[in-house]
């Protein structure tokens, strides 16, 4: 029962240490998920409990974004490209299930 848990936890820790995670903060308005920590214009980390899709505030970044998905459980991460900001911008989840979207600003 406590397997599940244990692996999302682990996963989690791992986009914890990759991230400037002090500057995070909660912003539920600039994903319709509602789970979005962010450091806006930065880096954008949104849970999505059902998968499917999710359309997230980028309007206040000007940069491009390395988008990359997770199975919060499992832990397979897929890249999805990168995105351009300035916009409202909606994700389809390349898998069914519950997912976590990574948004990092690209590396000139």
């Amino acid at each position: 029962m406590w397997e599940p848990v244990r692996k999302a936890l682990g996963n989690t820790r791992s986009y914890a240490n990759r991230m400037n995670l002090v500057e995070m903060t909660p912003h539920d308005e600039l994903a319709d998920s509602k789970y979005c920590l962010a450091n806006p214009a930065h880096e954008y980390l949104v849970y999505l409990p059902e998968g499917y899709s999710v359309s997230v505030d980028l309007s206040g970044a000007t940069r491009t974004f390395e988008v990359e998905w997770m199975r919060p459980v499992e832990g397979d991460v897929t890249p999805g490209g990168t995105v351009k900001g300035g916009s409202q911008t909606e994700f389809m989840v390349p898998f069914p299930g519950p997912a976590v979207l990574y948004l990092r600003g690209a590396r000139s």
